[in-house]
């Protein structure tokens, strides 16, 4: 008796229905919930890199200084 292999089957995400029953997706599919959440949160983090003074600005607010004297990270 020969051994037959079957691969693996994938589903393609926008075959695959989803229930939201809270009405969060505007798409009724995982690969358009996909997409809603990549379009919400892709401009939600803008980090900033001066390399004059190795200052790491994080949306505008948050700084992160590494100072060499001593190691320390100051957040900020």
């Amino acid at each position: 008796m020969a051994i037959q292999y079957i691969p693996p089957t994938v589903t393609k995400a926008n075959r695959i229905k989803i229930d939201d029953v809270n009405n969060n997706f505007k798409s009724n599919n995982v690969e358009g919930a996909l997409n809603e959440l990549y379009e919400s949160s892709k401009n939600q983090v803008k980090v900033e890199y001066n390399d004059t003074n190795g200052e790491l600005t994080i949306n505008s607010s948050v700084k992160v200084v590494y100072d060499e004297s001593n190691g320390n990270l100051q957040i900020g």
